[in-house]
Order: structure tokens, then sequence, then C-alpha cells
């Protein structure tokens, strides 16, 4: 009956109990009791959850154990049926060459008689991941290996370690800086195996109630880069239409309620904020260009532009910029302002264009982290060797509490008790309450979170140099005070270089020359 329970048929006795005797010799009696549960629900609701995994390919790899008579190389289409006869269960040939085909590479062990021993695929761009039923979708210079398997002779050589290596030492050599895996957490060897070669960075648990889509939970552990979406979906889609529809509806409303959609602020809010902009970066009308990102209707530009010799602005959403023609923005040199609707993570300006450059209340509002990085790193390229840009009006995780502080003040009665629900109810099981009772979230809106710490280790690199900026203490603006901050980055001379390096033309290990995969073998073997 114990091993039905845990095999789900009806194996003999003794089976059953050497099946149970493992499990607890080797995970505990918890294990057990977790397993025998899990079976027991299983036809009504399935419950599990995954590991995420890192390595940092620029830190330095450590030496695999030595294992002779061992051959790495990159599988070609061809060897499709050496793959199948090394794995002992059920594989279909058609998926084999649908990786293939879609570009995965198969890093293989090959024995001394030329039979496959080790295999392990990776990819890159977007992973589906199974037991979740959602896609995670990766940076560009991040792959994801996945679906390892060792022959059953061949284990406990090292063997693991030894491929492993050599994904890494491949993906390093091409330019790639990180490379991610998942475990299932009831896969206490694979766990252990991950464990040695990479450092766990987030853990998601699912519900999968029977016939329907899983719960997720503990998408808020996933490092910024990666983001989780439904599969074949973009990434921040929802997000980024919510907040588009909130900005246009911005349109239609007085000029001095466009910069927040919602409440019409005296001219000295705008003003105190063109102060802020203009003293952190210290411009003045003799300043070379300056670029607004995000400038929206203009209400704090028109006050930045009489401190520099000239100043752009974009934004993303063109009815915005309409409002320029009701104001009269001159700069310094006494030009008008200039004013296009562009995408601030693909802005259309040549390196080095602008002396400095600066957003405000922006990168909260984008469909990932990702995004965010990007616009910011748009920044820097187009900014001159020496150049700043700030990035102003952050929400910050260090100020989190805070935050919550400031709405729990601001709200009334009702506010409250969402708000209590909000941080009680995990995100997953508000929506799948939302859907279920027809409730329409109002906005669909919520603002990103920074980690600056983390953030400005991240830029500053090729020479760039970047620092936390709290705003001022008589800052007219309390919620910014209290849960924001700003970024300040004084632009390197490579700046431009390693954006250009973070973009689809660095060529990736999947474009690799047959004549590049060639078979390696470990030294001693």
């Amino acid at each position: 009956m114990l091993m039905a329970v845990l095999e789900g048929n009806a194996p003999p006795k003794a089976d059953a109990v050497a099946k149970a005797w493992q499990i607890t010799r080797t995970q505990g009696l918890a294990a057990l009791g977790r397993r025998v549960a899990k079976h027991l629900v299983s036809p009504l609701l399935e419950a599990g959850g995954i590991e995420l995994f890192v390595r940092d390919l620029r830190e330095p790899l450590p030496s695999p154990k030595e294992t002779k008579g061992i051959w790495l190389e990159i599988a070609r289409p061809s060897m499709i049926p050496e793959l199948l006869a090394c794995r002992d269960t059920a594989q279909s040939r058609h998926e084999l060459e649908n990786r293939f085909a879609r570009g995965d590479l198969c890093f293989i062990a090959t024995d001394d008689a030329g039979k496959v021993a080790h295999f392990r695929w990776a990819t890159k761009g977007r992973v589906y991941v199974a037991e979740l039923c959602r896609d995670l979708v990766l940076p560009a210079t991040a792959a994801y290996f996945y679906d390892g398997f060792t022959r059953a002779d061949m284990r406990r050589r090292g063997i693991d370690g030894l491929v492993r290596c050599f994904i890494f030492a491949t993906l390093e050599k091409e330019g790639y800086d990180h490379a991610y895996s998942h475990v299932h957490r009831d896969n206490a060897a694979g766990l252990r195996a991950a464990a040695r070669w990479q450092r766990p960075c987030a853990k998601l648990r699912y519900l999968r109630p029977s016939g329907l889509a899983p719960l997720v939970f503990g998408g808020s552990s996933l490092p910024p880069q990666l983001t989780l979406c439904l599969p074949g979906g973009e990434p921040g889609a929802d997000r980024a239409a919510a907040w588009r529809r909130w900005f246009e509806g911005w349109a239609d409303q007085p000029l001095a309620r466009r910069s927040t959609g919602y409440s019409e602020l005296p001219e000295a809010y705008f003003v105190a904020m063109a102060d802020f902009i203009a003293s952190t970066l210290g411009l003045s009308p003799e300043a070379g260009r300056v670029l607004d990102v995000g400038c929206d209707s203009a209400m704090v530009t028109r006050h930045v532009a009489p401190r520099c010799d000239r100043l752009v602005g974009v934004d993303y959403v063109p009815d915005l910029l309409a409002a320029r023609a009701e104001q009269n923005i001159a700069t310094g040199s006494g030009d008008e302002a200039s004013f296009a609707a562009a995408d601030g993570c693909r802005l259309p300006f040549a390196d080095g264009s602008f002396g400095c450059a600066y957003c405000a209340g922006v990168v909260h509002t984008l469909p990932s982290h990702e995004h965010g990085l990007g616009m910011i790193r748009e920044m820097m390229r187009v900014c001159v060797p020496g150049g700043r840009v700030l990035v102003a009006g952050v929400p910050a995780t260090g100020k989190r509490l805070q935050a919550r502080r400031e709405a729990w003040r601001r709200a009334g009665a009702a506010g409250r008790l969402q708000l209590i629900a909000s941080l009680a109810l995990p995100a997953g099981v508000k929506r799948f309450l939302r859907r279920r009772l027809d409730v329409a979230d109002r906005y669909g809106l919520v603002a990103l979170e920074y980690d600056l710490d983390n953030l400005a280790a991240e830029l500053s690199e090729n020479g760039s140099r970047c620092r936390v900026v709290d705003f001022p203490g008589d800052f007219w603006s309390r919620d910014f005070r209290s849960t924001s901050a700003n970024l300040l980055i004084d632009v390197g001379a490579g700046a431009a270089a390693s954006v250009d390096d973070d973009t689809s033309r660095r060529p990736p290990p999947w474009a690799l020359r047959d004549a590049d995969r060639t078979a390696h073998a470990p030294e001693g073997g």
C-alpha cells in the first residue's frame, strides 16, 4: 500500500518497505510523510516547488574532479540516436529535433567506447518551466541549462561537475555573465549537486488545482533580471498596457495635473523638482545638450530647460508631448527645447550625444526590472564620457517599510483593509480570486521597486561610478522623501561599449561555427 502511494502502483511489500526506508534514511521521516501526503492529494491538488540556482561566470571556476576516459563535446543533430540510447526513460526523437531546431545546445560526455555517458541541454532567451506552466525570460547575457542526465553505470564518477564546468567555460568564453538552472525541491540529490557549482537565488512554489492553471508563489524572490510570464507572452506586457492607459488618461486633464494624473500641483512643486535635478547634475547655461527621458507633459522639463544650453525631451506616449504647444519652453541659449516620441530602452541618438541625461519617476512604470536597467544603460550610452546621468524618484526596496507606513497613513478605513489583504495574500492567490470572483483590478498598476545598492554595483563598470542620493529633508514631497531615492551616475569612457556588448550583436555560444565545436578531454584523460 505504501509503495502504491509512493509510485502509483502496487509492487511487492518488500520493495515498498525498502523504498520507504531509503527515503527515510536519505531525506528524513518528514520527507516520507510529505511524499505520502503529496500522492494522496495529487488527484485533486498538486503542490510542489522549485529552487533556482545561478552561476556568476565572471568569478573563477573551481577545478572539477579529474575523470579519465571522458571526452567532452557539443552534440550535433546527427547524434540524436546516441542521445536516445543513453537515457533509460522514454524520450521523443521529435522533441530532441525541436530543441536542435530552435538553437539549443546539447553538451555531452562520451566514454572511451564513444557512447554518450552524460548530456545536459542549454538554452537562451526564455525557457519553459513545466512545473510552473510559465516561461522564464532571461536577460541577453544569461543562459539556462536543463535536462541533465547521466547513464546509470557512469554515475558517481564526477561527470556531472565536469560537464557543468564545460558549459560554464563555454558560456564565459563567449561573453555570457550568468548561467541559471532549476531543481525540483523534492530532488535532494539534484539540489546538492547544483549547490556545489551554483548558488541558490530564488524559491518558487506552486499549487495546481485539478484542471486549472497553477498558482505560483514566491515570484518576488526572483532576481530583478528574470521575469516570469505566461507561455509565449511578452514579459510585462500587461503592466506596460496598464501604465500606458494610465498615462494616456492624463492627456485630457488640465496641464497642472498631467504629471500626476489625479492631483493638481502648484507650480512651485515642479520648480522644486527642477531645482533638485539641476543642482544634482550640476547644470548651467554653458553646459552641453541635456536629455530628459520620460518628460511627459514637460511640467518639470520647462523649468530645467533654462538651466542648460540645449534640451531634448522624449516620451513613449505621443499624446503627452502635445502639451508642449501650450508652453513656451526656451533653453539657456534662447533656442526652443526639442521633443520627440521615443522608447527610452531604444533611444534614437548616437553615442555621446549629450552632456547629461535624466529621468524622474519613470523606471518604476516599465514592464520589468530588465527594461529599467536597459533604459539606464541607454542613457549612459548617449552621454559623453565624464557626463552625468540622474535616475530620480526610484521606489527603493530599502524603504519598503516606510512606503507601507506612508500608504497606511494616507488610506481610509477601506483602503487600510485593502492594504492588509494585499500584504497577507500571495500574488497568485489574489490573481486567482480576481478571476474566480470576476473582480477587475482597478488600474492594474504596481510600481517596481529597485535595490539601488545592487543597481549601483551593476552599473559601476567600465569606468562609470554610481552613488545613491536621497531627496533633501525639505523636499516638498513626503512620499518621495520617505519611499524613493535617486541614482547618480558619472559616466565612464567604456559605457557605450558595455551597452553594445549587452545587445544581440554579441555572438552567442549558439552561433559557434562547427569548426569550433571540437571535442575536449580533461587533463589526464
